[in-house]
């Protein structure tokens, strides 16, 4: 845990990432006796961008857009969704500094 970048990594695949996964895995796919589970396909590839603030401002935006669409989704608990909200300022002043 070198950085803060490092510190918030572990944290939102521990507050964040592992709730939701289990989430999705209790949740019925449609088949019965079977439930859903992680495509694990990408969308969009990922993208370098190599000017740190300006890459702190995108994930800030993109946990922005994932609160909103938490929030939306009675499932999820206030816990997730609201470390969504605090990434949002983290990385927002992450950006800044």
């Amino acid at each position: 845990r070198r950085s803060k970048l490092m510190n918030a990594a572990i944290d939102i695949m521990a507050g964040m990432v592992r709730p939701l996964g289990e989430l999705l895995m209790t949740m019925p796919s449609g088949k019965r006796g079977r439930t859903a589970g992680p495509s694990f396909n990408m969308t969009t590839p990922p993208a370098y961008i190599p000017t740190p603030e300006i890459a702190y401002q995108e994930i800030a935006r993109r946990f922005e857009k994932l609160s909103a669409q938490a929030q939306k989704c009675p499932a999820i608990s206030s816990t997730v969704t609201e470390l969504f909200d605090f990434y949002v300022g983290f990385f927002t002043e992450m950006a800044i500094d």
